[in-house]
């Protein structure tokens, strides 16, 4: 749980930076890093439609192989 909060913090910390470095310096960075942030809010704006309108996800089914026989 703590490197998964670590990893969350400086993914946001790393973001943040692209972000000001993209609109202050680099600017072949904007396209890039708009791209990034338009998909990261269509995902969450996803979820966040599946948990209001109470969609669940539907469990994934299997298909068991048939054995097939050894060759003694």
């Amino acid at each position: 749980m703590t490197y998964t909060r670590l990893g969350i913090g400086l993914g946001i910390v790393a973001g943040v930076l692209l972000v000001v470095l993209a609109f202050t310096t680099v600017h072949a960075l904007k396209a890039p890093v708009i791209g990034v942030i338009a998909l990261a809010l269509l995902v969450a704006g996803g979820n966040w439609m599946n948990h209001i309108f109470g969609i669940q996800r539907k469990a994934q089914e299997f298909q068991r192989r048939e054995e097939e026989p050894e060759d003694s």
